[in-house]
């Protein structure tokens, strides 16, 4: 089963609510360590390891503050889970920004 991956645009300035759900083998929510990695469009990081913040077992969220000032373009989130001895990556976001 593949990484979810999803795209969505945003206006530089915007909060971006950036979910992520960890589930284990059964597809039961689990409590995990979630950590967020953000990179621009040319693969710098800006966001680096960041602990996202739990809301029940399995759901978590990272608000992600942009500015005005950053460059337009794609950048990507990645979104790594640890659980049961487990570490690995549970989503990957695209967000547009203009």
């Amino acid at each position: 089963e593949g990484v979810p991956v999803s795209l969505r645009r945003f206006s530089r300035g915007s909060a971006i609510r950036i979910p992520a759900t960890v589930v284990d083998s059964d597809g039961n929510p689990v409590d995990a360590t979630c950590i967020i990695t953000i990179t621009d469009p040319e693969g710098g990081v800006v966001v680096n390891g960041e602990a996202m913040t739990k809301e029940q077992a399995g759901s978590y969220y990272y608000i992600w503050q942009t500015t005005k000032a950053m460059a337009a373009g794609v950048y990507q989130t990645e979104v790594a889970a640890a659980y049961g001895g487990y570490t690995g990556l549970v989503a990957v976001h695209l967000f547009r920004l203009d």
